[in-house]
C-alpha cells in the first residue's frame, strides 16, 4: 500500500487480476517468472486471494490445452497445425495486391528419429544390403551430423560398396579413400569391417549413405538375429522431448546347413608339421581343434562327431578322460567342445629308433553324425573331413656351446684393452648344437662402444640392429657361426668414457633349448678429469613464499664413473638456510636420500640427471638478498656419509665454487578465517535468535591496515535475517554504524585486532529464519585483506560458509473449495464424475511445506458408489474402486491426486425405465498432514483404527453433495431391408416391410410420434396407419406403432415411371423421461415434430424404391427422300437423311446404338459429322460400307445428312441397307438408289505456277497443262469435237523458241493471231527491221519472236489439242500444235522486274459452248546485285533517275560523316528527334542525328527519297574547320532488297570516301568560302 493504494506485489503469494499467476516467490524456472507470468511448458493453479499458485508442467500431446499451450492435437509431431510444442502454426500473409507481402514462419519443432519400417532378412554368411534407414527431425548444423553405429553379431562391410565402384572404374589403393570420395561420409574409427563406428559428413550425405549404401555382414557361422544400434552424436536438435535419438535395426540370419565340420591347424604346425625326438618319453601334438557351427545348432544333442586318429609309426594316446566325449580309441565320440579338450592331450610316443625316412604321418578324420529327432533342422546332414599332417621324427639333440681356443670358459674371461682401436677376438670358439637344429639365433652387446663383424656377407641383422652398433643380433647357419661370423669379432670404445670397465655378452639361442648367456670383462684405458659450469645467468629472482629453480648447474666428465659431491651452502652467515628439494627424485638412482637435496653426491651421470629438478625455497616470509654458493668435488663413495667444508679438501681434490645471487620480492599473504563451529540447528518459527559462534581472523602482514569483512545469506528463505550487534565503545571509537535487523548482507571494514575483539562480547552474529519456513540456510563469511599495503591489486581472501538447519514444524492443512456455485456436483447417466480444479490443498501459510507427507481419505455415504484416480500420480493408494479410497504421498503429489478423483455412479443406474430419475449421495474428504517422511512406514493404515490413528496429527476436512440424474436416450429405427426393386411391368404397390422402432427409457403406455414422407416430386404416395399423401405423422404407443410399421406401403402413381425414390423416417421420443444433455439443434428440425421444442431425442432413417426400366426396339423413319426413291445424277452425289428413335434414350436410361450401311455402286459418307472418323466411325476401303456407335443423339446428327457418291460414270440401278443395334435388338430397312446418266465437264489441269529469275528470257512454260473430257455429249464421241484455245499473259511477253520448225500446213490445221497495241507494234516493226537489215529473212524471219505479245489464241479438235500437250498424235495437225505449245515460251519485262505475272489458258467447246480454263502464276524472283553511287563532279546535287522500281519501290540505309565540321538538310523539319521522319515522297527516318548540324548522320528511306535529301544537303565548317582538308564519307546499304545475290545471299554495301569528290570541294568550295570570308557554308 503507498498513499493509501493497493499495488499489486509478484511474489506474495496472492494472485490478482493483473498477474497471471503468483506462486509466492520471484524465481525463474520453476513455472511462474519472476514478473509474475505464467512460463512456456507450465500450467498454474489454486491460485487466488488467500492462496498461491502450484505449478506444474505441462505435457504437450495429452490432448488437454493447458498452460502456455495454444493447442493440443494428442501427438507431439509439428506440421499438422499443432507444433511439437503445442504451438499454433500460423502463417500471416498480406492480402493486399499493392503491398509488400510478409509470410511469418512460426518455428516448428520436430523430434529426432531414426527408423527403418523393413522387415530385414538374409542367410548365414551372407553379406546384406542394409538400405531405408531415415533420419528425419530439426538439424542444428547441416554440415556436420554425426551417428553412431554399433553392431551387435555383425560388422559394417565395405567391401560390397567398394567393389560396386571398382567395377566402374574409379580405383584407389585405399578402400577408405574410395568410400569417402563417392559417400562423401567418414568413419572413425575406420576399417574394412567395422563392429563399431562414427558416421561423420553433412546431413545429406550422411543421410544418403544410411539410405543406400550399408552392408552388414554377419559374424561367421552366425544365425540368429543382428542387432544394429543407431545413436546421433551431434548436428541434430535434442530439445523437443528427445534425450537420446537412437534406433535398433535388427536383420534375422536364417541358418544355412551346407558347411562341414572344420578341422583348424596351427599355421606353424601346417607348415612345417610336427617335430619329435627318437626314444622320447612322448611328444604333444595339441594344435588341432574342431569347428561344427551347424551341428552345434541342434540343440536337442541329434548332432554329434566322431573323431578318427592314426599315426603310421609310433602310436597315439589322449592321457587322462576330459568330459564331453567318449573314448572308442582310435575313435572319439562327442561334441567340438569336448573332442577339442581331448586333443589338447593327444600325445604321440615315437618309435626307439628313428626310422628311414625319418617321417610319419598323423591321420584326422571328422564324421559328421545325426540321429534325427523332430527338433532337427532337415537341412542338416552328415559330412565326413578329413586332414593329414606329418611328423618329423629327429635324432637326441645336444645344445650349444661357447669358449676360448685356449680351453678357458669364455664366462667370466677378461680382457685387456690396449691403446690400438679397435680390438680383434679371435680366439672365440662356437659348438652347434646338435641335429635337430641348423641354425642360431646370436646376440653380441656392450654397455658402452661399437660391435663389428669382419665378415656379414649373406648375413641379415634382426631387431633392427646393424653393423657398427653396441648390440649385435642376427640369425644365421651353425656352420657359418663358426666359422666366419664368430671367427672375427672387432670392439671400439669411446675414447671421452672414463669408466675403466666394461662388460661384454654373448647370447646363443637355438630355439629349442634353453638361452646360453655368457659375460665376459673389458678393462679399458685410463682418462681423469671433470668440469662444473652454471648455465645462464647466475642472478636469479623470485616471490616471497615460492620456490625457484637452480638446477642450472651442468658437469661434464670423461670418466662417467666419477663420484661427485654438490653441496648448495649460503654464500655468508645467516641464522636461516631455506631449503633444497628436488621436484622429481629419480627412481633408477636409489643413491640419493630424501632430506639431503642441499648436499647431493653420486656419479656424474645421475647428478645431471637429478640437477635440473632441484628447486630452492628461502625460509618462511623472507624477502630480500640470498647468496648461495655450489661447491662441487671429487670424493670416494661412502654410503650413508655427508660430507661438509670442515672435512677439509685433500682427500676430495679441489673444489669448484659458483656463487649464485637471488632476489626475493615480498608478497601480500592471505588472511586466515577460523570459526568456533560451522554448523547448527533451531527449530521452525524459533522466536529468539540464534546467537552463532565466534570467529577469528589472521594475517602476517595485516599490521593496522583495515580488512573488508562481508556476511552474505547466499541460500535459504529470502526473509532470514542475519543480525550483527556491536558494541557502544567500539562503535564511538571507530565511527561505526549498527547494523539494522532484517539484512541479508553485512559489509564492514575494521582492522584484525578489531574484528577479533568483537568476538569475546555481544558482536557476534546472530540470525532467525522467517515465519513458516524450513530448510538449509547459508551464510558466506568472507575477508578481504585489501592488499595489506602491498595495493589493492593484490588482495586476498579468505571465505568461510555457516550451514544453519531449520527443522521443520508440521503444521495444519487447508481444504477449500474453488467451485461452490457447482455443489452439488450434478452428472448424467451413468457417467463418470470429475471434480478437477474443484479442490485444493494448501499446507497452511508454510510455502516450504510441500516438502512433506499427507494422507488423503475421500468417503461416500453410499457403498455402491466406486472412487477411482483418472491419472495415477506418484502416490500410494488404498482400496481403489470402493467407497472409501485412501492414497499417501507428498504434498504436491497429493494436490495432482486431488485433481484426478473420478467418482462411478452403481453400474445398474437407471437400468430399467421405472426406476426414480435421481440418485444422490454425500462424499468427505479429509486431508492429514503427516510431515516429513524419509523411509518411514506409514503412521496410519486403512481401517477401524484409522481414525484412532490420525488424531496426532493435524487434518481438515471438506463434505459435498452430488446428484447423479437419468439420462434420456433416443430412440433407436431398425431396417432388415433399405432398399426394395420392382420394373415396370409390376404395376401393383410396393410394401416397405422389416422397419422396428425401440426406446430403452419409454414405458408401456407412453407415446412415440412417427414421420414418414416421400419426395415432393417423386412418383408415388405413402399409405400408413389408414393414411394416405406425401407426409403422414402419427403418434402411437410403441406397440401399435411397430406393428403398423409393417404395414407401410409405397403406391405408385405413374405407370412409366423408373429410377429409385427414397421414404424418409423420423421417430420422436417426445422427451417423456430423463434429461436430454445435448441441447444442440437437431438436424431434422424441418420435419416439424411437435415434442421438438421441448428437448426430445429423435432418430431417422432412409428406404430407397427401385423401379428398373424395361427396354424396346428402335424405330428408323427415313426423313428424305420422302418420296422413298434416292435418284441420282452420273457423277453427282446426293443426300438422305435419317432419324432413329429409342425408348431407352427417351427416357434417359441411355445406351450405344451401332449403325450398319452398304451400297454396291457408290460410296457413303456424313456430311454433318465431319469429325466422326475420330469418334467411332469405321469405313471399309472402297467406302461403300459404314459403321458407327454412338449415343442416340450423335447417331442422328450423324445419319442426318447422309451422301451417296456413284461410282465414276456408272449409272443404274442400286440400293442403300441400313441395320441399326442397341446391342438387344436389332432393325432393318432399305432406300432403293436411281442413277441418272449426264453429260461431263471439261477439264484442264495446269500447274498452280511456274518460277524463273529476274533478267531470264524465254523460260518454256506450257510443257505441264492436261485436259480431261470422258463424255462431252451424252452416246457421241469426241474425238472430232472442235475446241478454241486463248492464251492470255498480264505483263511481259510470250514468244515461240526459235529453232523449232513449223511445217507449212499451219494454216490449214490452226491459225495463231497476235494480239498487239501500238507500242507493241511498232517494236515489232523494229525488231523486224533490225532482223531483214541483218539479212536475215525467208520463213524463218517471219515467226512471232517478239517478246512483248500478251495474247495467242487458234482454233483445234479436242483430240488433237489433247494429243498436242501430251504429245501423243501422229498426223499433221497434232504435230504442229505439240510443237507450238512445246515452243511456247515467257520473258518477262522490263529488264529487272521481279513479281507475280497473270498467265490464263481457256479451252471452249465450239459445239456446246462448255468451257473449262486455268490460272498460273508466273514467279520472277529477284536477283540481288552490288548498289551504284552516281555523283556528279559539277555539283553537289543532281537529277539522279532510275528506274521506276529501284527509285520508288526499296529501301536502303545510307551513312554520312565529316571529318570536320557539321552537315544539314536544308528543309522544314523536326529538329532534334532521332528515328522520325522528315518532309518528302516516302518519308525518311534517322538512326543518328537528326538533320541538324550533325557530324554524322544515318538514315533509311527509299533510293529516289535518298537521292532528293542528297540535293538538298548542306556542309557548315563553323569556323573551326577553315585552313583545313575535310573529308565525306558515304556508305551505302541497299539492306538485301534487290534480290537474292547469285553468289552470296545477302545485301551489298557501297561505299566511298575521298577521291575527285574530295579535290572538287577543296578546288572549289573551300576556296571559295575563304574568298567570302564570312561564309561557312557550301
Amino acid at each position: 500500500m503507498v498513499q493509501d493504494y493497493c499495488h499489486p506485489k509478484c511474489g506474495d503469494g496472492v494472485r490478482v487480476p493483473s498477474e497471471g499467476c503468483d506462486d509466492g516467490n520471484t524465481k525463474d524456472g520453476d513455472g511462474c517468472s519472476s514478473s509474475c507470468i505464467v512460463e512456456t511448458g507450465y500450467v498454474c493453479y489454486g491460485g487466488n486471494s488467500s492462496h498461491a499458485d502450484s505449478c506444474k508442467m505441462t505435457v504437450c500431446g495429452d490432448g488437454v490445452v493447458e498452460g502456455a499451450e495454444e493447442c493440443d492435437d494428442f501427438n507431439d509431431f509439428g506440421g499438422d497445425g499443432c507444433s511439437a510444442v503445442c504451438l499454433r502454426e500460423i502463417k500471416e500473409v498480406a492480402a493486399s495486391s499493392d503491398t509488400q507481402v510478409v509470410v511469418t514462419i512460426m518455428p516448428l519443432g520436430q523430434i529426432c528419429r531414426i527408423y527403418n519400417a523393413r522387415q530385414h532378412e538374409t542367410l548365414e554368411d551372407t553379406t546384406y544390403h542394409l538400405q531405408n534407414t531415415i533420419v528425419t527431425g530439426d538439424v542444428s548444423d547441416p554440415n556436420d551430423l554425426r551417428i553412431h553405429v554399433q553392431v551387435l553379431n555383425g560388422s559394417i562391410a565395405m567391401k560390397p560398396l567398394v567393389d560396386i565402384y571398382l567395377a566402374q572404374g574409379r580405383n584407389d589403393s585405399i578402400w577408405q579413400a574410395i568410400v569417402q570420395r563417392e559417400t562423401g561420409v567418414h568413419f572413425e574409427p575406420y576399417s574394412d569391417n567395422m563392429k563399431e563406428t562414427v558416421i561423420s559428413g553433412t546431413h545429406f550425405e550422411v543421410a544418403r549413405f544410411l539410405q543406400y549404401f550399408m552392408y552388414i555382414a554377419p559374424d561367421l557361422d552366425f544365425n540368429g538375429y543382428v542387432s544394429v544400434l543407431f545413436t546421433v552424436v551431434s548436428g541434430m536438435v535434442m530439445n523437443h522431448g528427445a534425450e537420446v535419438c537412437e534406433s535398433n535395426v535388427v536383420v534375422r540370419v536364417i541358418p544355412v546347413f551346407n558347411d562341414p565340420a572344420s578341422v583348424m591347424v596351427l599355421d606353424s604346425i601346417k607348415n612345417s608339421g610336427y617335430q619329435c625326438q627318437a626314444a622320447s618319453a612322448s611328444c604333444s601334438l595339441a594344435g588341432i581343434s574342431l569347428y561344427d557351427p551347424d551341428c552345434e545348432s541342434a540343440v536337442d544333442g541329434s548332432c554329434f562327431l566322431r573323431l578318427e586318429l592314426n599315426a603310421s609309426l609310433g602310436f597315439l594316446s589322449v592321457p587322462g578322460h576330459p568330459a564331453g566325449w567318449q573314448e572308442v580309441f582310435p575313435s572319439l565320440v562327442g561334441h567340438a567342445a569336448g573332442l577339442n579338450a581331448a586333443l589338447e592331450r593327444l600325445s604321440f610316443f615315437p618309435p626307439a629308433l628313428p626310422p628311414e625316412p625319418p617321417e610319419a604321418a598323423l591321420h584326422v578324420s571328422v564324421h559328421r553324425v545325426i540321429e534325427r529327432t523332430i527338433a532337427t533342422p532337415e537341412g542338416l546332414l552328415p559330412m565326413v573331413t578329413s586332414l593329414t599332417l606329418p611328423i618329423h621324427i629327429l635324432s637326441a639333440d645336444t645344445p650349444p656351446t661357447l669358449s676360448l681356443s685356449s680351453g678357458d670358459a669364455f664366462h667370466g674371461a677378461v680382457f685387456i684393452m690396449s691403446n690400438t682401436k679397435p680390438h680383434y677376438f679371435t680366439d672365440i670358439v662356437f659348438e652347434p648344437p646338435g641335429a635337430i637344429v641348423t641354425t642360431c639365433i646370436i646376440e653380441l652387446k656392450v654397455s658402452k662402444g661399437l660391435l663389428f663383424l669382419g665378415d656379414t656377407g649373406g648375413l641379415w641383422f634382426a631387431d633392427g640392429t646393424n653393423n657398427g652398433e653396441s648390440r649385435l643380433r642376427f640369425v644365421a647357419n651353425s656352420t657359418d657361426i663358426r666359422n666366419r661370423f664368430l671367427a672375427d669379432v672387432r670392439y671400439a670404445w669411446d675414447d671421452n668414457d672414463c669408466s675403466n670397465l666394461e662388460q661384454f655378452n654373448i647370447t646363443v639361442d637355438s630355439g629349442h633349448h634353453e638361452p646360453l648367456t655368457l659375460i665376459a670383462l673389458l678393462v679399458l684405458p685410463d682418462c681423469q678429469g671433470y668440469q662444473a659450469q652454471w648455465m645462464g645467468s647466475n642472478k636469479l629472482s623470485m616471490m616471497e613464499d615460492s620456490e625457484i629453480s637452480i638446477g642450472h648447474l651442468n658437469l661434464t666428465t670423461k670418466d662417467t664413473h666419477l663420484f661427485l659431491m654438490v653441496d648448495v651452502q649460503l654464500g655468508f652467515d645467516h641464522s636461516w638456510r631455506g631449503d633444497c628439494k628436488l621436484v622429481r627424485w629419480p627412481e633408477s638412482i636409489p643413491s640419493f636420500v630424501p632430506g639431503r637435496e642441499c648436499h647431493l653426491d653420486g656419479l656424474v651421470k645421475g647428478l645431471n640427471e637429478v640437477l635440473p629438478y632441484l628447486v630452492y625455497r628461502p625460509p618462511p616470509d623472507f624477502f630480500g638478498t640470498v647468496q648461495l654458493e655450489f661447491i662441487v668435488f671429487k670424493t670416494e663413495a661412502r654410503p650413508g656419509e655427508i660430507l661438509g667444508r670442515s672435512t677439509g679438501i685433500s682427500s676430495r681434490g679441489v673444489p669448484q665454487s659458483i656463487l649464485v645471487e637471488i632476489e626475493v620480492a615480498g608478497v601480500n599473504d592471505g588472511p586466515s578465517l577460523e570459526v568456533f563451529l560451522d554448523s547448527y540447528r533451531l527449530q521452525e518459527d524459533a522466536e529468539e535468535y540464534l546467537v552463532l559462534g565466534p570467529m577469528f581472523v589472521t594475517d602476517i602482514d595485516a599490521d593496522q591496515n583495515e580488512m573488508s569483512f562481508k556476511f552474505e545469506l547466499i541460500a535459504g528463505h529470502e526473509w532470514n535475517t542475519p543480525t550483527w550487534l556491536c558494541l557502544d565503545v567500539l562503535k564511538a571509537a571507530n565511527n561505526w554504524r549498527c547494523f539494522l535487523i532484517g539484512t541479508s548482507a553485512i559489509h564492514f571494514n575494521t582492522t584484525v585486532e578489531n574484528f577479533n575483539s568483537l568476538q569475546s562480547g555481544p558482536g557476534r552474529l546472530r540470525f532467525r529464519a522467517a515465519r513458516d519456513w524450513h530448510g538449509s540456510a547459508v551464510i558466506n563469511v568472507s575477508v578481504d585483506d585489501r592488499g595489506s599495503g602491498h595495493g589493492e591489486e593484490f588482495h586476498l581472501s579468505a571465505n568461510r560458509s555457516l550451514y544453519i538447519m531449520v527443522e521443520p514444524k508440521v503444521d495444519r492443512p487447508r481444504l477449500s473449495v474453488l467451485c461452490p456455485e457447482q455443489i452439488p456436483f450434478v452428472t448424467y447417466g451413468r457417467n463418470c464424475l470429475e471434480v478437477k480444479d474443484c479442490f485444493a490443498l494448501n499446507a497452511s501459510l508454510d510455502g516450504t511445506d510441500v516438502g512433506l507427507s499427507f494422507w488423503l481419505v475421500i468417503q461416500a455415504d453410499d457403498e455402491r458408489v466406486n472412487i477411482n484416480l483418472e491419472d495415477r500420480a506418484p502416490v500410494q493408494v488404498w482400496q481403489e474402486g470402493t467407497a472409501e479410497l485412501h492414497m499417501a504421498g507428498l504434498y504436491h503429489n497429493i494436490q495432482e491426486a486431488l485433481r484426478a478423483l473420478v467418482f462411478r455412479p452403481p453400474g445398474q443406474l437407471f437400468e430399467d425405465a421405472y426406476d426414480a430419475h435421481t440418485f444422490e449421495f454425500n462424499v468427505t474428504v479429509t486431508a492429514i498432514a503427516l510431515g516429513e517422511r524419509f523411509n518411514e512406514p506409514w503412521p496410519i493404515t486403512p481401517g477401524p483404527g484409522m481414525r484412532h490413528d490420525a488424531r496426532a496429527f493435524p487434518s481438515d476436512q471438506v463434505d459435498f453433495s452430488v446428484v447423479v440424474r437419468r439420462m434420456n436416450r433416443p430412440p433407436l429405427l431398425f431396417i432388415d431391408r433399405p432398399a426394395f426393386s420392382v420394373t415396370q411391368l409390376q404395376a401393383e404397390d410396393v410394401i416397405l416391410y422389416g422397419v422396428t422402432v425401440a426406446d430403452p427409457d419409454i414405458r408401456s403406455d407412453d407415446l412415440l410420434e412417427l414421420v414418414v414422407s416421400a419426395e415432393e416430386d417423386g412418383p408415388g404416395d405413402l399409405a400408413f396407419a389408414g393414411l394416405r399423401g406425401k407426409r403422414l405423422q402419427r403418434r402411437m404407443r410403441l406397440e401399435e406403432l411397430n406393428q403398423a410399421l409393417q404395414e407401410l406401403t409405397f403406391i405408385f402413381d405413374n405407370a412409366n415411371w423408373f429410377g429409385v425414390t427414397g421414404v424418409s423416417l423420423w421417430v420422436s421420443d417426445l422427451g417423456n423421461h430423463g434429461w436430454r444433455v445435448d441441447r444442440k439443434t437437431t438436424p431434422y428440425s424441418s420435419v416439424g415434430l411437435e415434442a421438438e421444442e421441448r428437448g426430445e431425442l429423435t432418430a431417422s432413417s432412409f428406404l430407397a424404391v427401385h423401379r428398373s426400366f424395361v427396354n424396346e426396339p428402335p424405330r428408323i423413319i427415313l426423313e428424305e427422300p420422302r418420296s422413298g426413291l434416292l435418284e441420282v445424277f452420273e457423277d453427282h452425289g446426293q443426300f438422305a437423311s435419317f432419324m432413329v428413335m429409342h425408348k431407352a434414350s427417351e427416357h434417359l436410361v441411355d445406351r450405344m446404338l451401332t449403325v450398319f450401311m452398304s451400297t454396291s455402286h457408290g460410296q457413303l459418307r456424313s456430311i454433318s459429322l465431319q469429325n466422326a472418323t475420330d469418334r467411332g466411325v469405321r469405313s471399309s476401303l472402297d467406302g461403300k460400307r459404314l459403321e458407327y456407335t454412338a449415343w442416340l443423339y450423335e447417331l442422328n446428327t450423324f445419319l442426318a445428312q447422309l451422301e451417296f457418291l456413284p461410282d465414276p460414270n456408272y449409272n443404274g440401278p442400286d440400293e442403300l441397307v441400313v441395320m441399326i443395334t442397341d446391342g438387344e435388338y436389332e432393325v432393318n430397312t432399305s432406300v432403293p438408289i436411281q442413277i441418272a446418266s449426264l453429260t461431263d465437264p471439261l477439264i484442264i489441269v495446269c500447274p498452280p505456277a511456274v518460277d524463273l529469275f529476274e533478267g531470264q528470257r524465254a523460260v518454256p512454260i506450257g510443257a505441264n497443262i492436261s485436259i480431261r473430257d470422258f463424255e462431252p455429249l451424252p452416246g457421241d464421241g469426241d474425238e472430232d469435237s472442235e475446241v478454241q484455245v486463248e492464251i492470255f499473259v498480264g505483263d511481259g511477253g510470250l514468244q515461240l523458241l526459235p529453232g523449232m520448225p513449223l511445217p507449212p500446213e499451219l494454216d490449214p490445221w490452226c491459225r495463231i493471231e497476235p494480239f498487239m497495241n501500238d507500242s507493241e507494234a511498232e517494236e515489232l516493226a523494229a525488231w523486224n527491221g533490225t532482223r531483214n537489215g541483218s539479212g536475215d529473212d525467208g520463213p524463218e524471219s517471219s515467226r512471232l519472236r517478239v517478246p512483248r505479245i500478251q495474247t495467242l489464241w487458234f482454233n483445234t479438235t479436242l483430240a488433237g489439242f489433247r494429243d498436242m500437250v501430251f504429245a501423243a498424235g501422229l498426223n499433221a495437225a497434232m504435230v504442229v500444235l505439240s510443237e507450238v505449245l512445246k515452243a511456247l515460251a515467257f520473258t518477262p519485262y522490263p529488264e529487272l522486274y521481279h513479281g507475280v505475272v497473270h498467265f490464263e489458258i481457256r479451252v471452249s467447246m465450239l459445239h456446246t459452248m462448255e468451257s473449262a480454263r486455268c490460272e498460273i502464276g508466273l514467279v520472277v524472283h529477284p536477283v540481288n546485285s552490288a548498289p551504284v553511287i552516281h555523283f556528279d563532279h559539277s555539283r553537289l546535287w543532281a537529277d539522279f533517275s532510275g528506274g521506276w522500281f529501284v527509285e520508288q519501290m526499296h529501301s536502303a540505309r545510307l551513312k554520312l560523316e565529316v571529318s570536320c565540321g557539321t552537315m544539314s538538310f536544308l528543309i522544314d523539319y523536326v529538329f532534334g528527334v532521332q528515328n522520325g521522319s522528315i518532309a518528302g515522297l516516302e518519308g525518311i527516318t534517322f538512326h543518328k542525328g537528326d538533320g541538324s548540324h550533325d557530324t554524322e548522320m544515318d538514315i533509311t528511306s527509299t533510293l529516289a527519297n535518298l537521292n532528293l535529301q542528297l540535293s538538298r544537303l548542306f556542309y557548315h565548317s563553323g569556323g573551326e574547320c577553315r585552313q583545313q582538308n575535310i573529308s565525306l564519307s558515304v556508305e551505302l546499304d541497299d539492306l538485301g532488297n534487290f534480290g537474292a545475290s547469285k553468289d552470296e545471299m545477302g545485301p551489298y554495301t557501297a561505299w566511298m570516301m575521298g577521291g575527285p569528290w574530295l579535290w572538287h570541294v577543296m578546288a572549289n568550295d573551300i576556296v571559295g568560302a575563304r574568298q567570302m570570308g564570312n561564309q561557312d557554308s557550301i
